[in-house]
């Protein structure tokens, strides 16, 4: 059996149920009579057998009892972990190079949940699979193509680059069905004499296949974008809604013309200087802030000539001439900026109206002024096309809506056919109004769909599984030889261990056992400083740092010190007389009274922790002098010696025993030192330790 048959199952698709559409039970559709929820539930819930008392079981039972529990496990499998590498299953060169690669142990799931386990490495024959490839492709077998080709090397000086094929190699899951019983006999006639197999063997087989297109991702970040509208779409969407409101704005003004605004004399008085640069703009950017010039410009004038009542303005006529010359001069120019398609009628009118400023009668009806006071210059042809960028954008909106499956706004489809882009009445003001409203209504309904479609990426789909085995590498392959392997294309799951062991979580765990097992790490803890790592195998501490350092908090111990030195700062100054209060009602005597007691609590306080660090001085004091007396013996001696300081009568000292006398005739306590002997040294006449004491 060669090895891309080897375990493998025809047919078995997912786990050998022919499919994983309900967690491998198979056969699960969405039927059912009437739609009722019993007819649902019977037609989509797993079932599990149960058992009772004098029940006659079956093989069908006890299958179903097995085929729940394995389509649980592979249902978890599927939803909870996806397809893709848990671990190991590493491709790498063969040692003895040539046509194999080398499978090393792992474990995967593929898309239906089953689990795929490689115990030990394989090595895979690529020559062979290529073949058995080429058969499958070509109905038959054409032989073995690297059969002819001789092994020595060539001459380096006839060397030609090989030409590599590409390949990819993936791990499929199978069962075979083993141990097969003779059943006993039943007594029918036609009853089953042959032998049933009675164990199902999962395996693991490697099979290759050619690049091909591989399906795109589907993930929140292609469904997200999935959900904008083309590039056509978003900018016809742009102009629409930057039209709407002004539009809406200039048929009102059109009937009630505004007054003039004072402080747009002092803009059109900054904007000459400006104008006057416009025959040195060359280039593109130069060109664009010309253009953006004039416009502010124009929308200055314009609005002075909509106005109802007209101010004298100093160089009025100056400023009409200096915007003409530019205007005119900036027309021969336009293309050098590189307007999009869509802004050049816009910027064509600008250009054009502009000029009309500055005749000696102003032609512009009252909408178009009001537009051009907007700074959104109106002609026929920016009209025509505002009208043919609604009208796209109202049948994308409906395409869009008749073919979203997750639309959850119910009322956006018959709010979008509802809406009209036609004037009720003839004439340019209503015209404008009418497609102002029906701008603004398409940007809030493409506005409503596109949230609908982010609110619907969030949730992640079930994943589909259409095809079940599970890429582990991609190979080069040229004159039937290996030539690179690449890994990095394969799908993980992302499991805990994958987890620790791409995250640095080792560094972490050292530094808390560091922190939290001061004691067993062999560090004084009496003498740390508060705070600061004990290990410094861990990687920390060795350079002065703290365990507070790391959090980025205040040091304790610092904390507590600089506290107390303020309060001995502040005990240390002299009293500042305070003026008395001023006769403010009780609450000023109440909030006085509870000042001082807090003052003096505080004082309380700072006195009791210059106390305490004082006794810790002395009991650090004290523990030192211990550390430096002698030991077990001459401390034991402390009491007696301690006693006899207290008392001032004279003590008699206690008669001395004879020595023992040990092998070799010297006496027990010889060649002892004098705090082994209880003398402390000072002589014969020094108290003895008895062994009462």
């Amino acid at each position: 059996m060669s090895v891309n048959a080897a375990l493998a199952k025809p047919g078995c698709g997912c786990g050998g149920n022919g499919g994983c559409g309900c967690g491998g039970n198979g056969g699960c559709g969405c039927g059912g009579s009437g739609g009722t929820a019993t007819a649902n539930l019977a037609a989509t819930a797993f079932v599990r057998p149960t058992f009772f008392a004098g029940q006659l079981l079956t093989e069908d039972d006890l299958s179903a009892l097995t085929a729940y529990v394995t389509a649980k496990d592979r249902l978890h499998n599927r939803y909870l972990f996806g397809g893709g590498v848990v671990c190991g299953l590493w491709v790498n060169c063969d040692p003895c190079g040539g046509g194999t690669v080398t499978v090393q142990p792992g474990y995967a799931l593929d898309c239906c949940g089953n689990d795929l386990i490689l115990p030990c490495a394989v090595t895979l024959d690529v020559n062979a699979m290529i073949r058995d490839l080429r058969a499958a492709q070509l109905g038959q077998d054409c032989g073995d193509p690297c059969a002819g080709q001789g092994t020595a090397p060539a001459s380096p000086g006839h060397q030609k680059p090989a030409a590599t094929r590409h390949y990819r190699l993936y791990a499929r899951y199978g069962e075979q069905a083993t141990d097969p019983v003779a059943p006993y006999s039943t007594g029918e006639a036609c009853g089953q004499v042959a032998c049933e197999p009675t164990r199902i063997r999962e395996g693991i087989s490697f099979v290759l296949k050619c690049p091909g297109d591989t399906p795109a991702p589907d993930d929140l970040w292609c469904r997200l974008r999935k959900c904008l509208a083309s590039e056509d779409i978003l900018r016809r969407e742009a102009r629409l809604k930057a039209y709407s409101e002004p539009m809406i704005a200039a048929a009102r003004a059109a009937e009630h013309p505004p007054a003039f605004d004072r402080e747009a004399a002092d803009e059109l008085r900054v904007l000459r200087p400006e104008l006057a640069k416009t025959p040195s703009a060359v280039d593109e950017e130069q060109v664009r802030s010309a253009i953006e010039h004039v416009r502010q410009a124009a929308a200055v004038i314009a609005g002075y000539d909509l106005a109802h009542d007209r101010p004298d303005l100093p160089g009025l006529a100056e400023a009409r001439a200096e915007l003409r010359d530019a205007a005119a001069a900036l027309a021969a120019r336009v293309d050098a900026a590189r307007y999009d398609p869509l802004d050049r009628p816009a910027v064509d009118a600008l250009l054009g109206q502009a000029q009309e400023l500055a005749g000696p009668s102003v032609t512009l009806s009252r909408v178009r002024l009001a537009m051009l006071a907007q700074g959104q210059p109106l002609d026929d042809e920016v009209l025509a096309g505002l009208t043919s960028d609604a009208a796209t954008l109202r049948e994308w909106l409906l395409d869009r809506l008749d073919n979203d499956p997750a639309l959850a706004d119910c009322q956006l489809r018959s709010q979008a056919r509802a809406l009209s882009l036609t004037a009720a009445a003839e004439g340019e003001t209503s015209e404008l109004r009418v497609l102002g409203r029906a701008g603004s209504e398409l940007a809030e309904l493409i506005a409503g769909v596109l949230t609908d479609c982010i609110c619907a990426a969030l949730n992640p789909p079930c994943v589909s599984c259409e095809d079940t085995d599970v890429l582990l590498a991609c190979l080069e392959v040229g004159d039937c030889t290996v030539v690179r392997i690449c890994n990095a294309g394969r799908d993980y799951v992302i499991s805990g261990s994958a987890l620790r062991y791409w995250l640095p979580t080792g560094p972490l765990h050292e530094a808390v056992e560091s922190f939290c097992c001061r004691a067993e790490c062999g560090r004084d803890v009496a003498r740390a400083e508060p705070g600061r790592l004990a290990c410094a195998e861990a990687g920390f501490g060795t350079g002065g740092g703290t365990v507070w350092d790391l959090l980025s908090v205040p040091h304790p111990g610092h904390l507590l010190r600089d506290a107390m030195e303020r309060a001995g700062a502040a005990r240390a100054a002299p009293a500042v007389p305070q003026p008395p209060p001023a006769a403010s009602g009780a609450a000023a005597d109440t909030t006085a009274q509870q000042i001082a007691a807090l003052a003096g609590r505080v004082a309380e306080l700072t006195e009791r922790l210059t106390q305490t660090r004082a006794r810790l001085d002395e009991t650090e004091a004290s523990l030192g002098t211990l550390s430096s007396q002698p030991p077990a013996r001459m401390v034991r001696a402390a009491p007696s010696q301690a006693t006899a300081r207290r008392s001032p009568a004279p003590r008699r000292p206690a008669a001395a025993k004879p020595a023992a006398a040990k092998p070799g005739g010297k006496p027990a306590d010889a060649g002892t030192s004098p705090a082994d002997s209880g003398t402390g040294g000072t002589g014969s006449g020094a108290p003895e330790a008895s062994d009462d004491t």
